[in-house]
């Protein structure tokens, strides 16, 4: 599920909406939300064309997201198209600052789900566009980060810009489709869960023995994440995993609990994400978070 960065807008900006946009519509019954990164996996291991992967999923419409900087304010950019008969079922614009990132992606949430008839109850309404403070923000880019994602990237070089959305993909309708590699799915679970526990124990050893590598840039992202997490609980929903042969794409809302070291005040992060897992000598384990393609 891809956001376009466009000017000079930070990449992790544009993956960190796109995984918040993911996050929200993800909670809702009734709308099954496919990422971008789940339609590349496919694609890739099956050799296939995104139509294809579309329709091997039922996926009956499309997002299109843009994020970009609009006279020193973010503006994002949320198309929703039917696929089938390429209508225009909505198009929206969202601005505010990058401390209001988290709220603007809730507000553009609401509208996509207004766009496709999904009830939203008024308290619930209520609950998603309450303020976010910006040490949420740094908390939410402080997790990902130590998953492999949100990698700081220098700002494109200012010049003339594509206008064209970049498409992420979501399902609204239709039953998931059923993968068949069930001994590989209950592995693949049972390593997310010594993974939950590893990082509840703050267990580094543990943690980079569940992975097939753990890179410099993610080990200090965890430390730094554990040192500012007292108490830490973390919870995987929703988990939804493709197995092709020795690779898997495990999807999954992180959920996680504890008290801010400094602060003593509780935090409550949700974030869904899609990691990529291998098979190595018999043995499940973390790869790290799939970028999609571009």
């Amino acid at each position: 599920m891809t956001v376009r960065s466009r000017g000079p807008v930070p990449e992790w900006m544009g993956d960190f909406t796109r995984d918040g946009l993911n996050t929200v519509l993800s909670k809702f019954p009734g709308l099954v939300v496919f990422s971008r990164q789940k339609l590349d996996f496919i694609c890739e291991k099956r050799g296939i064309k995104e139509m294809e992967a579309a329709e091997q999923l039922r996926i009956s419409k499309m997002i299109a997201a843009t994020i970009s900087d609009v006279d020193e304010k973010l503006a994002l950019e949320v198309q929703v198209i039917d696929i089938r008969t390429g209508t225009l079922d909505g198009s929206y614009v969202v601005s505010g600052s990058e401390r209001e990132l988290i709220e603007m992606q809730n507000k553009a949430a609401i509208q996509i789900m207004q766009s496709l008839k999904v009830p939203v109850a008024e308290p619930v309404l209520a609950k998603l566009l309450e303020s976010r403070t910006n040490d949420r923000l740094d908390d939410l880019k402080l997790l990902t980060e130590s998953m492999g994602g949100l990698v700081e990237s220098s700002p494109p070089a200012k010049g003339p810009q594509s206008r064209a959305p970049k498409a992420r993909w979501l399902a609204y309708v239709g039953p998931r489709a059923a993968w068949a590699d069930s001994a590989a799915d209950a592995a693949i679970r049972t390593l997310l869960e010594r993974y939950r526990e590893a990082l509840e124990a703050e267990d580094m050893t543990q943690v980079e023995a569940l992975h097939a590598a753990l890179p410099d840039p993610m080990r200090d992202a965890l430390r730094r994440y554990f040192r500012n997490a007292k108490d830490l609980k973390v919870k995987f929903a929703k988990v939804d995993i493709v197995v092709e042969g020795d690779e898997a794409l495990a999807t999954f809302t992180r959920i996680d609990d504890f008290l801010d070291s400094e602060t003593g005040l509780p935090v409550h992060l949700e974030v869904r994400l899609s990691s990529v897992v291998v098979r190595q000598d018999g043995t499940w384990r973390i790869k790290g978070l799939k970028k999609p393609s571009m």
